[in-house]
């Protein structure tokens, strides 16, 4: 049934092992299926490769454990479904070390770097792989990720432990493994998808933190209250499947958490009216997501936070001080959570593809976000003193070569002021120097349409892509001083 299979034979998966202490981030990686010459694109990639995924495994420490999150998304329009595979190629005569890892190792050194450490692999919470990097494992032939529809994703989640009795002989060393993707298209005619999609996120806290189970349940039901989808929570992370909508219209929806039964545990019963218009644009359809949160409008992603009593243990009494007068009382801190819209192409944004900087007043960097889907969420700010404080909110230029990126600049004033014993807050915007009224947008697009290939030829029915990537980076640079103690 293949009537084309376009092979290309492409570097390595890095994978830099590091030991040193320099934080790590915790961003998702990407890798799209996309219509601009039906091949793969893969983000952020490194300085030892374009098709790096692996970011979050630099600079480990011996006894560390890192997760990296690759998502792996269809971008395609003109392929309404495929199915993707994934599978590990061993090196040897015929898949040599690239060029940037054959200067300091061998395949045999190579592999016995990797072995030292261990890695699982899963796909959606179901583990496919558990074995040293070295090994082929569950990845030894074609694994099927998932079939994807126009603009669904699967997420690979990749655990890597380093042991921590690793000793000073790995020190400088590389390590490097090659995965390949497969993609086939499902034998359903290729068309121009008229339809819109929204996707409905939650936020799930455990006393103000990210729970230790997944064992927290959520529903979304329709205006009727019929419940169409039930999930639990994956960390602080609460997913529903993609709504897709085919007919122009007003949909409401009623988002909320199932209680559970725990007796020391304090649900919350909030409930989120969800409001999707979705609008006919003519080669599209726009859909337009709106919250309100027990009946008042709410901007940003729900949150559902629990409270856990927890016992403090008894501390022994102590010995009895001189009395220290008292300091007058400070006012509760005030909080500020500072969110920004993302669309692409007139559509709100899927995945987290695209980066955002928060700056201070120097023009320092204090956070940067990736997006989830059409949102920015940067971590809240705490306020303690009154004053006046000067944030910048902007989009880092990435570079994709026919992408046009947002380049406003947002300058966000928050006044902190005190008022019946506690600090409040207030914040203005201006966008470029002028004033700005609303919650900064950024809004990115392509140079030109994409181009939707022709289906002329009858007799093609499956287009299979195979990009060898470079998908796990463990570049080492082992800094110590003196003999590392157990």
């Amino acid at each position: 049934k293949m009537k084309k299979i376009i092979r290309i034979i492409s570097l390595l998966v890095l994978m830099s092992i590091v030991f040193t202490s320099t934080a790590v981030g915790s961003l998702a990686s990407t890798v799209r299926f996309e219509n601009k010459a039906e091949q793969f694109i893969f983000l952020p990639g490194s300085e030892y490769s374009d098709t790096d995924l692996f970011d979050d495994f630099k600079n480990m420490m011996p006894g560390d454990t890192r997760r990296q999150t690759v998502v792996v998304t269809n971008n395609y329009p003109g392929f309404d479904k495929i199915r993707v595979y994934l599978k590990a190629i061993p090196h040897g005569e015929e898949n040599p070390l690239s060029e940037s890892v054959a200067t300091s190792e061998t395949i045999a050194t190579m592999e016995d770097f990797l072995s030292q450490l261990s890695m699982v692999v899963r796909l959606d919470g179901r583990v496919i792989y558990s074995a040293s990097p070295d090994e082929l494992d569950g990845l030894s032939s074609n694994v099927l990720l998932g079939t994807l529809d126009y603009g669904e994703a699967v997420k690979l989640d990749v655990d890597l432990t380093m042991p921590i009795d690793l000793g000073n002989e790995y020190a400088n060393r590389i390590g490097e493994v090659d995965w390949v993707f497969t993609v086939e298209q499902v034998e359903d005619p290729p068309i121009i998808p008229h339809f819109g999609r929204a996707t409905i996120t939650a936020i799930k806290l455990l006393n103000d933190g990210t729970p230790d189970t997944n064992d927290y349940q959520f529903q979304l039901t329709d205006a009727s209250g019929k419940v169409i989808q039930t999930v639990n929570n994956r960390g602080s992370d609460v997913i529903f499947n993609s709504l897709t909508y085919w007919t122009p219209g007003t949909y409401t929806y009623y988002l909320s958490e199932i209680p559970g039964n725990d007796p020391e545990i304090k649900y919350d019963n909030t409930v989120y009216t969800i409001t999707v218009n979705v609008i006919n644009m003519v080669s599209y359809f726009h859909v337009d997501v709106k919250y309100h949160k027990n009946g008042i409008p709410f901007r940003g992603i729900p949150v559902f936070n629990n409270i856990k009593d927890v016992e403090e243990p008894e501390e022994p009494e102590e010995p009895e001080e001189p009395e220290i007068p008292e300091e007058p009382e400070k006012p509760d801190p005030a909080y500020v959570s500072l969110i920004a819209t993302k669309t692409f192409n007139k559509h709100v944004a899927q995945g987290s593809d695209f980066t955002f900087n928060l700056l201070n007043a120097d023009k320092k960097a204090v956070q940067t976000k990736n997006n989830t889907d059409g949102y920015v969420i940067f971590d809240r700010l705490m306020f303690d003193t009154e004053g006046v404080y000067t944030y910048y909110m902007m989009e880092h230029m990435g570079d994709v070569e026919d992408m046009v990126y947002d380049s406003a600049i947002y300058e966000v004033t928050v006044r902190v002021f005190e008022k019946d014993g506690k600090l409040e807050s207030e914040i203005s915007y201006k966008r470029n120097g002028e004033e700005y009224n609303d919650t900064p947008a950024f809004v990115n697009r392509t140079k030109e349409d994409p181009e939707i290939p022709g289906t002329s030829d009858a007799n093609t029915y499956i287009y299979v892509i195979i990009a060898v990537v470079s998908v796990l980076a463990f570049v080492a640079v082992f800094i110590l001083s003196k003999k590392r103690k157990n």
